[in-house]
């Protein structure tokens, strides 16, 4: 049913590479054709500009990626490349969620990691001297990659790890100089929204996230209201408003069979939501999206 999930295999085919491995690594590679429609990972993302400028986004967050920036992205991430200039490069990371999981004992260390649990702050600046060594190991990755030998897959594993936790310093350093509106506040947002990517389209309730956060739900709403000056009832319409229009645009599903997988009361009941959010309803969204094919 989850058929719009694109794996590592499935996204590289619309770049004209054909892959089969469970991580995918280049250096100063030039990107000149992109998905139109937003997709669903499967996969880890690690990505840094070298030049230009990108538009991207990430669960419904803009963002432009630009020189001697990260751009992460985690399994589940809804994502829809926008705009390129014509001078964009950047060397990107893709490996498979299972990929390292097996070889440590802690197999949640990867999603605990900051950048991969914020949402909303995947893009991040460096500073030069960390962009340059960062640099150095994806072209060491891209190296060892192209030569086959007996602990090859070792080799690029534990360097992964090592780029992974650099990049946790990294952003470490970058959200020390941000201004924070409180220090519950920037706890419980990102948190909130990584439940939701866990838990839609089988809870909509704010009481179960709340409950899940151990705060009240009349707590919850001013955290989220003072932080992002929403609501949390409109950050979880809008991410399954996108979950809709990725199964509309990139499934065989039906509109009825869309609605019963989002556990909509009924097809009416559906169709009143989506019109709500984006302004079309389904039919003609779905409709408009085949036309684009």
């Amino acid at each position: 049913m989850d058929t719009y999930y694109k794996n590592i295999t499935q996204t590289l085919s619309y770049f004209g590479k054909n892959w089969e491995k469970p991580y995918y690594i280049t250096s100063n590679d030039s990107i000149t054709n992109f998905l139109e429609t937003p997709f669903k990972t499967d996969f880890f993302i690690v990505a840094i500009c070298l030049q230009g400028t990108l538009k991207v986004s990430v669960n419904g967050v803009k963002n432009t990626f630009k020189k001697n920036q990260i751009f992460t992205g985690t399994p589940a991430s809804i994502i829809q490349f926008e705009e390129a200039s014509d001078d964009f490069k950047m060397n990107i990371l893709f490996f498979d969620k299972f990929y390292l999981f097996k070889y440590f004992s802690d197999t949640n260390l990867i999603f605990k990691l900051e950048y991969f649990r914020n949402h909303d702050d995947c893009v991040f600046p460096m500073d030069e001297q960390h962009a340059e060594t960062i640099l150095i190991m994806f072209q060491y990755l891209s190296k060892v990659a192209e030569k086959d030998s007996p602990y090859q897959n070792e080799i690029i594993k534990s360097t992964i790890f090592a780029l992974l936790f650099h990049l946790a310093e990294i952003y470490l350093n970058h959200t020390e100089d941000r201004i924070k509106i409180t220090k519950t506040a920037t706890g419980i947002y990102p948190k909130f929204k990584e439940l939701i990517q866990v838990y839609l389209p089988e809870e909509k309730s704010l009481d179960f996230y709340a409950g899940e956060l151990c705060v009240s739900t009349k707590y919850l709403i001013e955290l989220i209201k003072k932080e992002k000056n929403t609501t949390p009832r409109h950050i979880i319409d809008e991410q399954l408003a996108q979950e809709a229009g990725l199964l509309l645009s990139d499934s065989n599903m039906t509109i009825n069979e869309i609605a019963d997988h989002l556990q909509f009361s009924s097809t009416a009941s559906f169709t009143r939501f989506f019109k709500r959010l984006t302004g079309t309803t389904p039919s003609a969204y779905q409709k408009q999206s085949n036309t684009e094919l």
